[in-house]
């Protein structure tokens, strides 16, 4: 999935302004907690009040570049999404055009065009807003790491420790969020798409005066809809309760563990407010990693979809005929958009070399086979 959707993005006006500007932003993630502890610490060290005036605006101007940089980042974000999900709409629908025809005959037109929206914009935040961030969240928690360590071996083997629990978590919810998912992606479509086919029988429900059957059958698709998207919501909320019991749990141990080494000395109110800051960011990064892999789940069920619809795509490509002497056509209709027919009952055969006459205007596409 990951492949075919970057290569997408990277064709996507702004992307590359994207990655640069998701790369500074990590990089004044992972300054500003040491900022911050050093600032706690000089203020216990230093007693000269313009050297505070000056850290301090050194620390808020990081923050504010921070900010700016944030909202051109997200409204870089939005820009790219918006054009990859118009991208892979398209290809999409070019290659559910090029399948076969009894498949886009029998399928629903409402139906179909929410799941292509639907599911192309859905694989489309995801790879945008994961891309990236997958890889430098990585590379954030091993300066975590490195910086707890520094401080505190013991700081380390809680957070691996916690790392751990997350990794259980992971696995336990991997199937239920996927199928749950999936579920509920299929029964959204068939609601919207029943909602759409309501509407566009307006004119025979006022003519019927069948209000009530149309609201009994909106009301059977719901009742039908509530017990999928309910599952779903419960495997959801699962994973993030989960979330919060873990970091509670390890939290609550970071807090003893400092507060015995501040009283024992071990440990300054600087360096306790840098450990406590990486900390929350590190548990930042797990929960990033649970949010991933719940939307991952999500992402692969709406690509499954969308690949889905483009199974039996024709090829394209070139086909050779061999020695051919004649064509024959029986029994032919044609029709537009349920209009008279053009023709009826149309039988022809065309033999190699001779000559056809075509009635039509001289100047009209006429040849001779």
């Amino acid at each position: 999935m990951f492949k075919k959707t970057v290569n997408e993005l990277f064709r996507c006006k702004g992307s590359r302004l994207f990655v640069i500007l998701m790369s500074v932003n990590y990089a004044h993630s992972c300054v500003m907690p040491a900022l911050n502890g050093g600032f706690v610490d000089f203020l216990v060290t230093n007693r000269d009040p313009s050297r505070v005036v000056w850290f301090a605006a050194f620390v808020a101007s990081i923050g504010i570049s921070a900010s700016f940089m944030s909202y051109a980042m997200g409204v870089n974000v939005s820009r790219v999404i918006l054009e990859m999900t118009t991208r892979l709409m398209g290809a999409t629908c070019e290659s559910f055009e090029r399948g076969p025809l009894e498949k886009g005959e029998q399928a629903d037109s409402s139906y179909t065009t929410q799941r292509v929206y639907a599911d192309s914009n859905a694989v489309s935040s995801f790879v945008v807003n994961n891309f990236l961030t997958i890889g430098l969240n990585i590379v954030l928690i091993v300066f975590i790491f490195i910086i707890l360590f520094s401080i505190n071996p013991v700081f380390l083997a809680l957070s691996t420790c916690s790392l751990g629990a997350y990794f259980i978590l992971f696995r336990v919810l991997k199937k239920p969020l996927y199928n749950s998912s999936l579920a509920n992606k299929e029964g959204l479509s068939k609601l919207f798409a029943s909602v759409s086919g309501e509407l566009s029988q307006l004119f025979d429900i006022k003519c019927d005066g069948a209000y009530d059957q149309s609201a009994r059958t909106l009301k059977g698709i719901f009742e039908g809809y509530y017990p999928i998207y309910m599952k779903a919501s419960r495997v959801s909320n699962l994973a993030t309760s989960s979330d919060g019991l873990i970091s509670s749990v390890f939290r609550g141990a970071l807090l003893v563990i400092s507060g015995m080494e501040i009283l024992s000395g071990r440990m300054s109110i600087g360096e306790f407010t840098m450990v406590n800051s990486y900390y929350s960011m590190a548990f930042g990064c797990f929960k990033y990693y649970l949010n991933y892999f719940k939307s991952y789940q999500d992402a692969r069920a709406s690509f499954d979809r969308l690949e889905a619809l483009s199974e039996g795509a024709e090829d394209r490509g070139t086909i050779s005929v061999g020695h051919v002497e004649s064509i024959s056509l029986s029994n032919i209709a044609y029709r537009y958009a349920e209009k008279s027919y053009l023709y009826r009952d149309l039988s022809v055969e065309v033999e190699r070399g001779k000559p056809m006459p075509l009635p039509g205007r001289t100047d009209a596409a006429k040849a001779r086979f």
